[in-house]
């Protein structure tokens, strides 16, 4: 339905998401802003998650490639 739930280190969001197909495009997300502890990737993945621009989910696990080959989340679902 075009929205997202997501849980990402301490903090958790709602938002919304479109694809063409092949790319993926994130919009704003409503987000907690729990102080998460020393270590944690929390805002290096925010300040990232504009610069998504393909994904793919294999084994129930979500992966995101960053443009420019800057890298790729895997992400696995909340039990």
């Amino acid at each position: 339905d075009g929205s997202v739930s997501v849980r990402i280190d301490c903090n958790r969001g709602r938002g919304a998401w479109t694809s063409d197909g092949a790319a993926l495009t994130l919009g704003p997300l409503a987000m907690t802003r729990a102080k998460c502890p020393a270590g944690s990737l929390h805002d290096q993945i925010m300040k990232q998650l504009p610069y998504v621009r393909s994904y793919m989910v294999k084994d129930g696990h979500l992966f995101l490639s960053l443009m420019a080959d800057g890298g790729v989340y895997e992400f696995e679902p909340v039990r």
